[in-house]
């Protein structure tokens, strides 16, 4: 019998994640990407894997060191594309043989190929790069690098850099390869493109309304080949994105919403006709968020379109009828997480990437109409699984100060004496429109395995429940979610006997960050605290932000210049006085989403104070670390947090 052990921070490198996943015309081969760190090249292998459904074999498709992703099979099943990352270059289209063999770099873009799409004759792309040339010491024979000139809000972004010199435009271009055809272009980012069945138009989206760097709406466009005329589509009602056209082409899909200047908003299905007309959505009174990932399938007959939907911690493929626009279906009572999909036509069922509390990603055949159990099709963590204990997640609600019902969960310690007590952790997500939910992960396994009782919630301001739950937090953000997660403290502690309420912490990154900061300067309950990524003065990110002039704004209702008090009122820093509880910042020195002075600020209040803190600075690293850092960084960085917490919660 083989002993499990507890799970490490090593097993980080043992984890892959699968996306992209897409089936070949003939059904029988399904492409996917598989990711993992690698710890000896500090750095991420990613490449393209091929499962085949009549042999039920699974073997890679690309080199080990080109980082491979984003697969397409031709419509003609002769060739498979994809994205490729090597030797320190941005993303080019390259193409292969759909038997496999070496493959062709088809671009040689200075930033890379964003996405791209087959046409249905299979002898062309359509993809989306930015072309602006970027400066050199020796390019233009300038010793400094001018100046930038910035007239727009969205200067910037968390991940890319400096974009408003760098807008995509969609191009297409031969499989042959030569000089790509520009079909949009000017002052707008043009992203998302989609062909007509026909192969006579492109569908994108775009934002070029007047107020654009200054709401969240975008609109679909579509772009005739042969007269290059572009028409839109769309009444800049609110965020629209992924279109993508019907059978018969007289109508486009998209995924979108319907306010302008007010967020959070739920993203529904909409369709309007593909020259233009009235737009509606469907599906409105499934009161649920629709995802970005993989975008939409219509149902080869046009009477569904597929899409991936946030559930009660869920993400589940549902359906919704094209006829009346009103039913979605679909399984909605599986506890997990589908992180891509591609539909298998004219079988009833789709190949999805999917994990669960307890198991990390693999492919699985998904009957659509439930009619069967889902069938695992691929291994690569069952090896790793046999020799690690696992903890899972039990539900319960806790009853915030106003008798609202929060729903969390708990994860217990493997090997828990049940007449003992464990010190526990109060785990508070991103967002605040996110949600915690049934996927795997390794970080909250970690603290189970160091022998915490791991306790989190979906409060108010979460997706994943109705668009009341998400708005209602608003200009009550430091009020309503702090009763919400308190109350997810305080379900733990009445509910679960083995929590020692007198050894308690509470950690989170972002807005998790935000509540971290603002827990700990309301109240003395917890022993230690880690605050990550966290916006610790409103006022001060209000500008520092890549998303500046619109994430509080478009929440609140008003600027941080229109009204500071406020601004100040709901910022951590307010309340520094009163923090004691030993205190572990960190931040990314190349956030764009939340500056590293919102960090440095807090840290130096405390630090005058003589209080305990700690400042963690990661190099080189942006607002997503803990997903996409460099691996060294991400151990280094679960290191720490436990070592903070053990020197805090032992006994």
């Amino acid at each position: 019998m083989v002993t499990r052990r507890p799970i490490e921070i090593e097993d980080l490198y043992r984890l892959f994640s699968l996306t992209d996943v897409t089936v070949d015309p003939a059904g029988r081969r399904v492409a996917f990407t598989a990711a993992r760190p690698v710890a000896e090249a500090d750095d991420y292998e990613s490449r393209i894997w091929v499962y085949d459904r009549e042999t039920g074999t699974t073997r890679p498709w690309t080199r080990e060191d080109d980082r491979s992703s984003s697969p397409r099979w031709s419509p003609d099943g002769r060739h498979l594309a994809f994205l490729r990352r090597s030797q320190g270059r941005p993303a080019q289209l390259c193409v292969m043989s759909a038997d496999g063999g070496e493959s062709r770099e088809l671009t040689n873009y200075q930033h890379g190929v964003s996405e791209y799409e087959w046409s249905p004759d299979s002898v062309r792309f359509a993809l989306t790069a930015a072309t602006v040339e970027e400066w050199s010491p020796d390019g233009r024979g300038a010793k400094t690098e001018p100046v930038r000139v910035i007239e727009t809000l969205r200067y910037k972004f968390n991940g890319r850099g400096f974009i408003f010199d760098k807008n995509r435009h969609v191009y297409v271009l031969d499989l042959e390869g030569g000089q790509p055809l520009l079909v949009s272009g000017s002052d707008w980012d043009d992203t998302n493109p989609a062909w007509s069945h026909d192969g006579a138009r492109i569908a994108f989206a775009s934002a070029r309304h007047a107020e654009r760097e200054f709401d969240l709406a975008a609109d679909i466009f579509v772009v005739s080949l042969a007269s290059g005329e572009t028409t839109q589509i769309t009444e800049t009602l609110g965020a629209a994105e992924s279109p993508c056209f019907s059978p018969d082409d007289q109508v486009v899909a998209y995924i979108g919403a319907d306010r302008r200047t007010s967020m959070p908003s739920h993203r529904k299905v909409w369709v309007t006709p593909s020259t233009g007309g009235r737009q509606r959505p469907l599906g409105a009174d499934f009161d649920r968020t629709v995802t970005d990932v993989d975008g939409l399938t219509w149902s080869p007959h046009g009477d569904r379109i597929y899409a991936l939907y946030e559930d009660e911690g869920r993400i589940a493929l549902l359906a919704v009828d094209t006829v009346t626009g009103e039913r979605v279906q679909g399984d909605r009572t599986l506890p997990r997480q589908i992180h891509s999909y591609a539909c298998l036509a004219g079988e009833g069922s789709a190949v999805i990437a999917a994990s669960s509390s307890q198991r990390p990603p693999e492919l699985y055949l998904h009957d659509l109409e439930g009619r069967s159990d889902d069938v695992c099709l691929t291994e690569f963590h069952n090896a790793w699984m046999d020799t690690v204990q696992l903890s899972d997640m039990e539900a319960y609600w806790g009853e915030s100060a106003d008798g609202t019902s929060v729903p969390c969960w708990i994860m217990r310690p493997p090997g828990l004496d049940p007449e003992g007590k464990v010190p526990g952790v109060l785990k508070i997500h991103g967002g605040p429109y996110a949600q915690f939910g049934y996927n795997f992960n390794h970080e909250l396994q970690l603290y189970c395995a160091r022998g915490y009782a791991l306790f989190f919630c979906n409060p108010r301001g979460s997706s994943g429940y109705d668009e009341a739950w998400a708005r209602s937090l608003g200009r009550h953000r430091g009020i309503l979610d702090y009763q919400d997660v308190m109350a997810c403290a305080d379900g733990a502690i009445a509910q679960f006997p083995f929590v020692d309420e007198t050894r308690l912490a509470v950690t989170g990154g972002s807005y998790g960050g935000y509540m971290t900061s603002w827990i700990v300067g309301h109240t003395k309950r917890f022993a230690v605290a880690c605050s990550e990524a966290a916006p610790n003065n409103l006022y001060s990110m209000s500008g520092s932000s890549d998303l500046a002039g619109s994430n509080h704004r478009l929440v609140y209702g008003f600027t941080a210049q229109e009204n500071p008090e406020f601004y100040m009122e709901r910022s951590p820093i307010s309340y520094a006085q009163a923090i004691d509880t030993p205190l572990l910042i960190i931040h990314s020195e190349n956030d764009l989403r939340v500056s590293i002075e919102q960090g440095e600020q807090l840290f130096v209040a405390l630090r005058l104070q003589r209080k305990p803190v700690r400042f963690l600075r990661f190099p080189g690293e942006n607002h997503n670390l803990p997903r996409t850092g460099r691996p060294t960084h991400r151990v280094q960085r679960l290191s720490h947090i436990l070592t903070w917490f053990a020197d805090f919660l032992s006994t």
